[in-house]
């Protein structure tokens, strides 16, 4: 049995990939489709992060972004981990639903294919984005210095820095956060 991310109950087993996969907006049992998707990329004990300056303050996020029309939220986490890091990944299972208001974000384990860290080409990153969205920096941050970041979304990197071994297999499954 598996609790949906709406409470219901279903017979599937615990460790079913529940993400939609066909990119649909509105709902379904599991609750409203993905707006956004990310990923979680390990690598020799530290985890990818974004780390944006806005206005002073220094905050670090999870790689990922808005679903675009036609793409599933995998494709998604994929394209966005490419345009933000540089890396190519291969997409995992569901790790995390966290639900912020009115979007819906799925995040997903990556391993690492390719690619050259740092490379991004996403707008953010080379700086042409809204100037008031501040500055965005792909940086690998030790799992053992997260509880002191302000790092989002805050449950889903918490879970990261619970001891236990640092690879994408180990992260949790199908956790459902709400973020404020």
């Amino acid at each position: 049995m598996t609790q949906t991310p709406k409470g219901k109950t279903s017979t599937l087993p615990a460790d079913t990939d529940m993400s939609r996969t066909d990119g649909a907006q509105g709902t379904d049992l599991w609750g409203p489709a993905p707006t956004r998707g990310g990923a979680i990329v390990l690598k020799d004990g530290a985890v990818a992060l974004i780390e944006r300056q806005v206005d002073g303050m220094v905050k670090y996020v999870v790689p990922g972004g808005k679903v675009e029309a036609g793409e599933d939220v995998r494709e998604t986490a994929r394209r966005e981990i490419l345009e933000e890091t540089g890396l190519e990944v291969s997409i995992g299972r569901l790790v995390a639903t966290v639900q912020f208001g009115v979007n819906v974000q799925q995040y997903f384990s990556a391993d690492v294919t390719g690619g050259a860290w740092g490379s991004g080409q996403g707008q953010e990153v080379l700086g042409l984005g809204d100037p008031a969205d501040g500055t965005y920096a792909a940086v690998w941050v030790p799992v053992s210095r997260l509880r002191g970041l302000d790092v989002r979304p805050r449950d889903l990197v918490a879970s990261l820095a619970r001891p236990g071994p640092q690879e994408t297999t180990w992260l949790p499954h199908l956790d459902v956060f709400t973020e404020s």
